[in-house]
């Protein structure tokens, strides 16, 4: 068991001091240690400790073995200013990082060995401490998170991330008002942002964690393999990569969403505890690594796969839209199919990768937005044989709207023998930025172009008997900002109206989807 000491100040260089809880193991030091950083209150963090449960993040931590210390970041919770002012102040989280792990390496009860662990912007603290390389912290391990802030983070297909955005500044991280003023990608602010992404200062083994339910799923497979080919030696030699079935805030959760992957649950917990004991414990013995480089579910299988790097070897496979609403290898027929697009109606989100504060997150049967008018709906018959998919599938379609602008919204789904529509992916992109997030390309009403979606990456089987499905529409609100028609770069509803948005097929009309098919 172990014994906690709450409120301990934590002196930082600069005369101020961080509040922290400290939980040191029965017995004689000493101990090594865990670190986590936190934005939401270290008490709240610390009062999910006692469960024993595969269904909480925090079952890698070994009460008898480690010491544990959870510190408020600064300006946040007990280490804000008397009176709270300026307790939402944005601090660089690796220099205080840096501070802690001096501190902790002085204490009596410390061996000088510490690993730094955190999810989200916890798991950002992570990152950005090891970037200082300071000598106690011997390895980290961030979960569902990535180094940087780039454009992607909040704008996806050219579309802000409403419900992401409003998400994030409900929280309370500072995030800048800017954000809606750049909503172009290559600007000098983002590329700012992209700067803070160097993973060539980080020289310790890291755990990263994920899933592909998440919101950064896609950043934290690009990030994982910058590790592999600039992180420095011992980063690019010893880190690893897990991506089980899990949304943002369900690692090691039996169900997600509208389903279960009992097969999966705990996997995380595990690789945490057998990489600590490698690398802090230095028990070499105990099995870990049981892998190298990734290691990720496939989902439908229901298995883990290891692989060296990501993405694996793939090739595509395409499947043509048909106006009678196939899926099918051989293109057929020419037509056009229509809907209406209404700002003041839209299609609304319904699970995916979300944060889940008002909305669900995870696989969720889709067939209630299917059945809406303004959704268009694709499916292939009861397949034959399995088709198994790894990395990101994409969708190019042949539009015309009587709109100067519009947002064509995809998601891909699992078509189970029961009818059950159940979300794998799903992704957007704005038409007047069909041709890249850097500038605009005007949509001339009426005229026909080409546009592509690319979904999220993903590792799914699709088994005999199930269907593969694709929906288009024009909004998933509030994942997706709505698309007032107008040309404007963000919605106004006084201004909004109705578009009409027509899909072409046949010859010189390309609608298909095309499959990343394992190799």
């Amino acid at each position: 068991m172990s014994t906690w000491q709450k409120d301990i100040r934590v002196p930082l260089p600069d005369g101020t001091w961080l509040a922290g809880d400290l939980a040191l193991p029965d017995g004689d030091g000493p101990f090594p240690s865990v670190l986590i950083q936190s934005p939401y209150g270290k008490e709240r963090l610390g009062a999910a400790l006692p469960r024993e449960s595969a269904r909480t993040w925090l079952d890698f931590w070994d009460r008898d073995r480690y010491a544990l210390l959870i510190v408020d970041w600064r300006g946040f919770h007990g280490s804000a200013p008397a009176g709270g002012s300026g307790a939402r102040k944005p601090a660089h989280r690796g220099e205080d990082g840096v501070a802690v792990l001096s501190w902790m390496a002085l204490q009596p009860w410390s061996n000088e060995r510490v690993a730094a662990w955190g999810p989200s912007a916890l798991g950002r603290a992570v990152l950005r401490t090891a970037a200082q390389q300071p000598l106690p912290l011997v390895c980290g391990i961030p979960l569902v998170c990535h180094m940087g802030h780039f454009y992607d983070d909040l704008y996806e297909g050219g579309v802000l991330e409403e419900s992401h955005d409003r998400s994030i500044r409900a929280l309370g991280f500072g995030l800048p008002d800017s954000v809606r003023d750049e909503p172009y990608s290559g600007t000098p602010f983002w590329r700012e942002g992209e700067k803070e992404c160097r993973p060539e200062d980080i020289n310790i083994p890291l755990l990263l964690v994920t899933g592909w339910f998440d919101l950064v799923t896609a950043r934290t497979l690009r990030f994982f393999s910058m590790l592999q080919t600039v992180g420095g030696q011992r980063a690019m030699a010893h880190s690893r990569l897990l991506v089980g079935p899990w949304h943002h805030t369900a690692i090691d959760h039996r169900r997600q969403g509208g389903m279960k992957f009992p097969g999966a649950a705990g996997a995380g917990a595990k690789e945490m505890r057998d990489f600590l004991a490698h690398w802090v414990l230095r028990e070499q013995d105990r099995g870990w690594p049981e892998f190298t480089g990734v290691r990720y579910w496939q989902m439908g299988e229901e298995r883990w796969v290891d692989v060296p790097s990501w993405p694996p070897r793939t090739t595509d496979r395409t499947l043509h839209l048909t106006p009678d609403g196939g899926l099918a290898d051989d293109p057929s027929g020419r037509g056009e199919l229509s809907f209406t697009a209404d700002p003041e109606n839209p299609v609304p989100t319904r699970g995916g990768a979300n944060l889940p504060m008002g909305l669900k997150a995870g696989p969720i049967d889709q067939r209630p937005l299917e059945e809406r008018e303004d959704v268009l709906v694709f499916s292939t018959g009861p397949l034959e044989e399995p088709v198994a998919i790894t990395g990101a599938a994409r969708v190019t379609l042949t539009v015309v709207t009587d709109a100067p602008d519009c947002d064509i919204a995809v998601r891909l789904t699992d078509v189970h023998e029961d009818g059950r529509s159940m979300l794998l992916a799903d992704s957007i992109r704005r038409a007047k930025l069909r041709g890249g997030t850097d500038r605009p390309m005007p949509v001339t009403p009426g005229l026909p172009f080409e546009i592509t979606v690319t979904l999220p990456p993903l590792a799914q089987t699709f088994l005999p008997g199930h269907r593969i499905r694709i929906s288009v529409a024009g909004s998933n609100w509030p994942r997706y900002e709505r698309n007032a028609h107008t040309g404007a770069d963000h919605f106004d509803g006084g201004e909004a109206f109705p578009a009409q948005i027509t899909l072409r097929f046949g010859t010189g009309s390309p609608a298909r989807l095309v499959l990343p098919i394992k190799r």
